[in-house]
This record gives C-alpha cells, sequence and structure tokens, in this order.
C-alpha cells in the first residue's frame, strides 16, 4: 500500500510534470540574485554601501544537488561581497532517505551511503562546497532544523574546517573608524536553544546590528516580546512557500508570523528580510517561486 506522504509527492510531482515545472536540477530551474538596499537609521558613511551575501536552505541531497548549490555559490563571488552570512538548513537526509523508495532522486550519488553515516556525509560534502565562498569578511553560519541530525560539535567543527565560523548565540563585531556593525546569531527556533548575547538591549549611538536566525518567528518574537533593538533581522526556513499556487498562494510557509513569509518587510519599524533559500524539501520542485541568492546593501534612511 502507498503512503499518503508517498501519495502526496507523487501527486505534487505529476501535476508540476504535466504543467511544465522544472526539477531543481534541470539547468533552466530558476536561480537569481535578489538585490535589495536596506535603509537603516543614523547609518554612517563607514557602513553605507556595505553588501551582505545571505545563502539559506541550500539543501544539499537526493533533490538538491551538488552543481547547483556551486552555481548558487558561483553567483555570489561574482557579487563581491563584504560579508556572508549562511542562515541554516545545509542538509536534506530525510529526503535523501526517502528518495530511494520514491523515485523521486534528482541525483542517485548519495544511494549507496549506509543511512546512519549519511547525515555526516552531507554534511561535511556541503561544508567542502561553501568552502568555495570568498568575501572581505568572512563566512558566517547558524543551522536550521534539518541540520539537527548531526550533533552541534561535528556541524560546527566540520564548518570550521572549511573556513565557514559558527555564530550561534554569538555575536560577531566588524569596525570601521570606531563604529560597529554587530552581527548576532541564535541557534533554530524549533530544536535549538535560541538566546540573545549578554549585551545592553539599547544599543549604544556607535552601533548598528543584524540578527541572524534561521526561523523569521524568533526575529517576530523578539520585536514583539522584548526591547532588544536591532536594524535588520535575516531569516530563512520558509522557501517563500516553494510552491505557489495561482491566486492562491503557497500551501504552507511553516512559520506563525506570516507576513515574514518571504521578502522585505517591514516589522514596527524594523527591516526583516526572509529569503526564498536555494534548495527544496518534500519535493524536487519549485513552482512560482523561485531559488535565490540575497544581496543586501545597507544604506543611511
Amino acid at each position: 500500500m502507498i503512503s499518503r506522504r508517498k501519495f502526496l509527492q507523487l501527486g505534487t510531482l505529476a501535476t508540476g510534470s504535466t504543467l511544465g515545472v522544472p526539477l531543481i536540477a534541470n539547468a533552466n530551474s530558476d536561480l537569481g540574485v535578489e538585490h535589495k538596499e536596506i535603509r537603516i537609521a543614523g547609518l554612517p558613511s563607514e557602513f553605507s554601501h556595505y553588501r551582505i551575501g545571505f545563502l539559506s536552505d541550500l539543501h544539499l541531497g537526493s533533490y538538491v544537488p551538488h552543481d547547483f548549490i556551486l552555481r548558487a555559490i558561483t553567483l555570489l563571488n561574482n557579487e563581491s561581497v563584504d560579508l556572508v552570512l549562511l542562515g541554516g538548513d545545509y542538509i536534506a537526509l530525510q529526503d535523501s532517505i526517502a528518495s530511494r523508495e520514491n523515485g523521486l532522486s534528482v541525483t542517485n550519488c548519495f544511494d549507496e551511503c549506509p543511512k546512519n553515516l549519511l547525515s555526516h556525509r552531507l554534511t561535511s560534502e556541503v561544508a567542502d562546497l561553501l568552502a568555495n565562498i570568498r568575501s572581505k569578511d568572512g563566512v558566517h553560519a547558524v543551522f536550521g532544523n534539518h541540520d539537527r541530525f548531526t550533533t552541534p560539535t561535528f556541524r560546527a567543527g566540520i564548518f570550521r574546517d572549511y573556513g565557514v565560523r559558527n555564530i550561534e548565540n554569538k555575536d560577531l563585531c566588524i569596525e570601521r573608524n570606531n563604529r560597529t556593525l554587530r552581527v548576532i546569531g541564535v541557534e533554530d527556533k524549533m530544536f535549538g536553544h535560541p538566546k540573545l548575547p549578554s549585551i545592553p538591549n539599547i544599543k549604544p549611538n556607535n552601533e548598528w546590528r543584524v540578527l541572524l536566525s534561521h526561523n523569521p518567528d524568533f526575529i517576530s518574537e523578539t520585536i514583539k516580546k522584548t526591547n532588544f533593538q536591532f536594524d535588520l533581522g535575516l531569516a530563512g526556513h520558509t522557501h517563500g512557500g516553494q510552491i505557489k499556487v495561482p491566486l492562491l498562494g503557497a500551501l504552507k510557509y511553516n512559520i506563525k508570523d506570516r507576513e515574514l513569509r518571504e521578502g522585505l518587510s517591514l516589522r514596527y519599524g524594523t527591516p526583516v528580510y526572509t529569503t526564498r533559500g536555494v534548495g527544496v524539501v518534500n519535493v524536487p520542485i519549485r513552482w512560482n517561486c523561485p531559488a535565490e541568492v540575497s544581496v543586501l546593501s545597507l544604506l543611511p534612511a
């Protein structure tokens, strides 16, 4: 008997094929660079036109092959950004296991890997891909709910070995002439323990803050329930809905605050950017919701 999950997956794939929807691995799959200007009050000249590259939800696995992620990294490198931030969900363990049974694999390169070793292999290989990123002020990451299948020590260690710094529940300060851009990362809201750093809630006059969370709901709750000040929130997780039905929109965004489901939003005066991400989950399809590499330019308000 076919499972309900498999039935839905196969049905969605069949519908997508009928409508001419490309698979994520197709050379013609939509993947582009989203350029956004972020206006920040009082931003000094030292950080005016400072450019942040943002990648999230890569989901390396049987539905999202290596070359698709390398395309995203190449697009990002071509932008010559100042800083790169990574928003989590780097692997797709469950999809890579399920694909052996449902026949939806875009690539079969993980099919022979034992299941108990697969999460480590996926994490190691995506870290190897991320080592290709070039950025003046480095590459810094938080992890997402799909990364939970490896231990925090392993995933942070393997990322560090490939030049990517884990900033979960930590902060990073970029200094320019006694002006500070502080990047604050937190653990995943669903399976981690996100915690803001032990710094004053009220910003000093010479500091501007970016809050990086895999799940936009943490950013929403920080805005609504605390007086912690920051100037820009960055998140992923939603995939922008991944599959959007005309007139109806996406079937699911998997967050509570749907105002933060995609793109640039202003929440109580604070700009928040939620990327559609690079990869896919559950089925190897995007529809009316192209994958993106995000490049955010900071400008004075």
